[in-house]
């Protein structure tokens, strides 16, 4: 009853409508199933985000998604954020952290470009983009399998680590805070193997 009332608290039903849709469309989609310090008003818990395939990349070298949590050397998830959001969160280099303009900026309107294509071509349209009233910025997040070793030999990350960056300020660089060194993503794979 009490994984019932966690799964039904997160909207799961939900979340698994939503991630058949992307897994059908792209053909694959992570979940992010793990500890979320500012869910359940800043208390925290464990909560199941859909991850967009076109907001994360996974180790170009692993081809099967059965390998992910035993080759893959990184994983990266793009977080787009509000910048009041990310100076919360990371008080000390979050007030650094610039808007990003490619996710800030709107069009107002279009018109068209030179064009000296045929018949069957259409022009491109260009837009004139303006500065939108909210600062966004997104904060790439780096799960990473490190062999960096202490002066003694010893590893300094023995379950690799997680590092928060936007733009070019790097948010924090710390351990990964799961025990058993796994990362907390799941990929649906839609795709067949022939």
């Amino acid at each position: 009853e009490v994984c019932s009332a966690v799964l039904a608290e997160n909207g799961f039903d939900a979340r698994i409508d939503a991630g058949a849709d992307l897994a059908g469309t792209y053909g694959h989609c992570g979940f992010n199933t793990g500890w979320d310090p500012f869910a359940d008003f800043g208390n925290g818990d464990i909560v199941t985000k859909v991850l967009d395939p076109r907001r994360f990349a996974i180790d170009h070298h692993c081809i099967d998604v059965t390998e992910i949590d035993r080759k893959a050397q990184y994983l990266r998830i793009d977080n787009p954020l509000p910048l009041s959001v990310i100076k919360e969160t990371w008080p000390e280099r979050g007030g650094d952290v610039t808007p990003d303009t490619d996710i800030t900026q709107y069009p107002t309107s279009f018109r068209s470009s030179s064009w000296f294509g045929g018949p069957t071509k259409r022009p491109i349209q260009q837009a004139n983009y303006v500065e939108g009233p909210y600062e966004w910025a997104v904060v790439k997040e780096y799960w990473l399998r490190s062999d960096a070793r202490g002066p003694k030999g010893v590893l300094l990350f023995p379950t690799g680590r997680v590092i928060h960056r936007a733009g070019d300020i790097i948010l924090d660089d710390e351990p990964n805070p799961y025990w058993d060194g796994m990362w907390p993503i799941d990929v649906w794979d839609w795709r067949v193997n022939a």
